[in-house]
């Protein structure tokens, strides 16, 4: 016999299933009803809070979060999805120091446990600083090395190596080593996402856009491919996907059949920036006229540093919200990102221009997967650009 289906166990596992279909009105409805049977239980409004964030309302989020932490004050997941909360809000000096509430929540522990944490104080020793979560997020705030460096006598960052070529160019960094291997004497260490919150700092605080730099050599090798692959034209770099195992990543990646509008843009050449390509997508990219590049030694061994050297070599870059859209802006190439209706915090909600980088504009979902909307209205902007080459390479996209 299983649990009658009004018990408060029964009633979140439908929830949560609802949730993970995306029918969040519905999911928001059995949590509630969660809070009426139990209305002590923390986890009952985080989960409320939860929904809420997905559903866009961050300021609902945050109020579900904060009942959940007047429950249960050391409940991890409720103090890290209110940190995100509030930085979704824009809200960056509030949602810092709870963001740091990740670890508890996914149950992590951080890596170099010998080293006491960096808290920002001068230190003539080196600060070791160590990237995590995504690609993106370790280019998104390796802008922060540099007023880093300004309070140690030098900073290290651990990575992994397929970033170390291209975060080797970062200001301000004096030595790297992968993630994983013991790391030179330091006097503190600090994962690098923290580096904002812990010294207070905001977009326009770090290293200047660009921050990144591509190799170049792999330039010149790259603009010579190119020019025997696609002679002529505007070229656009093309990104549809990010990681399949991020949890939202349906949510964020399209088919690439999606980019059919695109291709037919006239005067424009689309070249796929991914290079671990499916037998499927080869089809449909080969379908749609879309340029394939070959990856070469290099790309395999030194992938982002080569992709660097790629995007220095387009005219634009449009892709949906990974690694590609970040390492794009950090090199402060033209580039359009495709959000979600509700993208990750650092996007905002609303508006076509972020801080974070000058030459990115957005394109946002109106509604929950309507990527319809958002694709024509890059085509019209797109046959606008193309149409008006000129210097476009160093303009603002």
């Amino acid at each position: 016999m299983g649990d009658p289906p009004n018990t408060t166990d029964a009633l979140n596992a439908r929830a949560r299933q609802l949730a993970r279909e995306g029918l969040l009105d519905a999911a928001a409805r059995v949590f509630r009803q969660v809070v009426l049977l139990d209305p002590a239980c923390p986890a009952a409004r985080s989960n409320l809070g939860a929904v809420a964030l997905r559903q866009g309302d961050p300021v609902r989020a945050d109020r579900e979060f904060s009942r959940a932490l007047c429950l249960d004050p050391a409940f991890a997941d409720a103090r890290y999805n209110r940190g995100v909360a509030k930085l979704l809000s824009g809200d960056l000096a509030g949602g810092y120091p709870e963001y740091r509430a990740r670890w508890a929540a996914w149950n992590k522990s951080r890596p170099f446990p010998g080293l006491p944490e960096w808290t920002g104080e001068r230190l003539a020793l080196p600060v070791l600083l160590f990237t995590e979560q995504g690609i993106g997020d370790a280019v998104h705030f390796a802008r922060y090395v540099a007023p880093v460096r300004e309070r140690a006598g030098a900073v290290v960052l651990a990575c992994s190596p397929a970033l170390g070529s291209l975060l080797a160019t970062v200001p301000g960094l004096d030595a790297l080593i992968p993630l994983g291997v013991t790391p030179p004497a330091a006097g503190a260490c600090l994962p690098l996402m923290d580096t904002a919150g812990v010294l207070g700092l905001g977009p326009a605080d770090g290293a200047p856009v660009p921050y990144l730099s591509a190799d170049p050599v792999r330039e010149q090798a790259w603009a010579r491919r190119l020019d025997a692959l696609v002679p002529g034209g505007f070229r656009v770099g093309v990104a549809w996907r990010g990681n399949p195992a991020h949890a939202l990543d349906r949510e964020r990646s399209l088919a690439p059949a999606a980019l059919a509008g695109l291709a037919r843009v006239p005067g424009v050449t689309l070249i796929a920036l991914h290079p671990d390509l499916r037998p499927d997508e080869r089809r449909t990219l080969e379908d749609l006229g879309i340029a394939m590049v070959p990856p070469d030694a290099d790309w395999r061994d030194h992938a982002f540093a080569g992709l660097a050297g790629l995007m220095a070599s387009l005219d634009l870059v449009i892709s949906v919200d990974t690694a590609f859209a970040h390492v794009a802006g950090a090199l402060g190439r033209p580039v359009w990102v495709l959000l979600p209706a509700v993208p990750d915090w650092r996007w905002g909600l609303h508006g076509e221009s972020t801080p974070w980088y000058p030459t990115m504009r957005l394109f946002r979902q109106e509604t929950p997967g309507g990527w319809g909307t958002v694709l024509d209205s890059v085509s019209r902007r797109l046959t606008w650009r193309a149409g008006g080459r000129g210097s476009e390479r160093t303009r603002p996209a």
